[in-house]
């Protein structure tokens, strides 16, 4: 396991997450390619990496923005269950999602999923920020 440091700048802040580098490239990875199948040619992916203030404290957000057909409610509830899939035999094992969640959990954090059929999906990374992890704190 490579550990590395996410870097966020964030106004006058550089703060910092000590992460699993294969494991989060593989989570960012997993996301921007299912962002991309699902929006097809011609189709918008937007990613943002930013620092909030939550109420379990600092995080690293990793947003991972489509504006392909987005999930119903009942895809997103099933979203991480292993071998759960919507893509065809071709496409994906429905694990992706399934690893990139535990990998996620293993630091600390969460990855949610907010989407509208229709209007696209919105895929967040949340990974925490330790306070021995800041600059300046």
């Amino acid at each position: 396991m490579a550990n590395a440091l996410l870097t966020v700048e964030d106004g006058e802040n550089r703060l910092m997450a000590n992460v699993d580098a294969e494991g989060i490239r593989h989570v960012v990875e997993n996301i921007l390619d299912n962002a991309i199948d699902a929006v097809g040619p011609g189709g918008a992916v937007q990613v943002s990496v930013t620092a909030e203030d939550r109420t379990d404290g600092r995080c690293v957000l990793i947003r991972v923005r489509d504006d392909g057909p987005g999930m119903s409610e009942d895809t997103i509830a099933k979203a991480f269950t292993p071998f759960f899939t919507t893509k065809d035999i071709v496409g994906g094992t429905g694990l992706g999602l399934a690893i990139s969640d535990r990998i996620v959990n293993q630091h600390g954090g969460r990855i949610g999923i907010r989407s509208q059929l229709g209007r696209g999906t919105t895929v967040t990374v949340v990974l925490p920020i330790h306070a021995e992890n800041a600059e300046g704190t």
